[in-house]
């Protein structure tokens, strides 16, 4: 079966069901990982503690990428008072769905 060419190694048409079902589960344990993180915020939103437009996904990424970067990228660690700095930053002013 003829395969196509993908980063320069050779991907047959077969392999894309692997990727497929990878990208699945892959999707389902990221999902699985912000339920916690979005149901206190939609808890927060239907508080009144947050603004009713607020994006849930948006705001789990404002918080999460930075602590990603400095574990993953620049190696460096986070303090208990960073993370509770970063998180109470972002919430100040989350961002909003248009």
């Amino acid at each position: 079966m003829a395969g196509v060419a993908r980063r320069g190694h050779e991907h047959r048409a077969e392999d894309q069901g692997d990727d497929l079902r990878v990208a699945t589960l892959f999707a389902a344990f990221i999902d699985g990982r912000r339920a916690p993180s979005a149901q206190l915020l939609r808890d927060g939103v239907a508080a009144g503690d947050l603004p009713a437009t607020t994006d849930v996904d948006a705001t789990i990424d404002q918080i999460a990428g930075p602590l990603f970067y400095r574990r993953y990228f620049s190696r460096r660690g986070v303090t208990d008072s960073e993370v509770g700095e970063l998180v109470r930053r972002v919430l100040a002013d989350p961002p909003l769905r248009r």
